[in-house]
């Protein structure tokens, strides 16, 4: 794209984005503004698609969820800093290590020194009160000495247990970086990581993995009729369930609003779709209830997509494929799983009809 269309791109997108924000009461502050941009943008659909579902609610968009949007998907200047204050809190307790340790060293050398002086002394003394003298002078220089290293030996103690709490404090904050804080389960950052990960690993062992993505079913209309906090709830089980039907290497993600993926390491197509069968049943078994009133709200299902990698394709490609094959099962009834294969049989149904004669395709 050129400049000047680029250019007007932007303009357009801004031009509705503040329309939008105006028109539903919301303030244009940057935090807002950079949401609702990427509604038109089309740089980031997940923003778009997790926007929709809450502008498409009957109830107005609260500042508490637009704050939990932004945070969802664009914490990475927040994560560089926290990252950058504890860098700059590291360096200065090494630096603090450094100079006790300067310190230490010309204490060591004048210490050093002054038992270098006190040798050449002792040959010329023949006093026996000059020799206690020196002598005395020799034991409070050495027991200063050993106060000083005690003192050092705390203050480095000190230091190493506040970089050990820094570092603890990163992985923490890796970890939080990683997770999706309303289920618990890894995000789309993690996905990624893991994604690539799990592909390099496929390729030096020559062996396959499978990819399951997860939609809830009518999750809008659910959200609709009972409001975010129970829809909130919805998703917390799914991520539960997704748990409690994995295990040892295998990942579950929430990739974005109601979708859900899980990795499935080592694993080929037929055995991830009896993982996906698993989770539909596991999920379709749960009823769902209001916690602050105990009225049982009914059940909900999920559709899956199940698609296998393919030696040195894109991953691009492999998500493409099981999405394909999740919308495939949203097409077909929902509350289903299907796999590439289905795709290929999919394919071969369709007819082209031209003036009522069916073509070959």
């Amino acid at each position: 794209m050129e400049r000047e269309d680029l250019l007007s791109h932007a303009e357009s997108c801004a031009a509705d984005a503040l329309a939008l924000m105006a028109g539903r009461g919301v303030p244009p502050t940057p935090r807002n503004f950079t949401l609702f941009y990427h509604l038109y943008s089309g740089e980031h659909p997940d923003v778009r698609l997790a926007l929709e579902a809450r502008l498409d609610s009957a109830a107005a968009i609260n500042d508490i969820e637009l704050a939990e949007l932004y945070d969802q998907f664009f914490t990475t200047n927040q994560e560089t800093q926290v990252v950058s204050e504890a860098a700059s809190r590291i360096e200065t307790a090494m630096a603090s290590i450094l100079e006790h340790l300067m310190t230490a060293s010309h204490e060591m050398a004048a210490f050093g020194s002054m038992l270098s002086d006190v040798s050449s002394r002792v040959e010329t003394i023949s006093d026996a009160n000059d020799l206690r003298g020196l002598i005395e002078e020799v034991v409070s220089a050495t027991r200063n000495m050993a106060q000083r290293n005690r003192s050092l030996e705390q203050r480095l103690n000190q230091s190493a247990e506040e970089i050990h709490g820094l570092k603890a404090d990163l992985d923490s904050m890796r970890r939080e970086a990683l997770t999706d804080s309303l289920t618990g389960l890894s995000n789309r950052k993690a996905f990624d990581l893991e994604l690539h990960r799990v592909a390099l690993d496929s390729l030096e062992k020559d062996h396959t993995f499978a990819l399951l993505m997860i939609d809830i079913d009518h999750f809008k209309k659910f959200n609709d009729s009972y409001g975010h906090q129970v829809g909130d709830q919805v998703l917390r089980l799914l991520g539960a369930t997704l748990k409690a039907s994995i295990k040892g290497s295998d990942t579950a993600v929430r990739y974005g609003g109601e979708e859900f993926c899980v990795i499935l390491p080592n694993t080929h197509l037929p055995d991830g779709a009896t993982v996906g069968e698993h989770i539909r049943e596991a999920v379709a078994n749960k009823t769902v209830l209001n916690r602050k009133t105990g009225q049982v709200l009914g059940r909900i299902t999920v559709s899956v997509g199940v698609a296998a990698y393919r030696r040195d394709e894109a991953l691009a490609s492999l998500i493409a494929r099981a999405d394909e094959a999740l919308y495939l099962a949203k097409r077909t009834g929902r509350d289903r799983v299907a796999t590439e294969t289905d795709l290929d049989a999919a394919t071969g149904q369709i007819e082209l009809v031209v003036d009522g004669v069916s073509q070959p395709e």
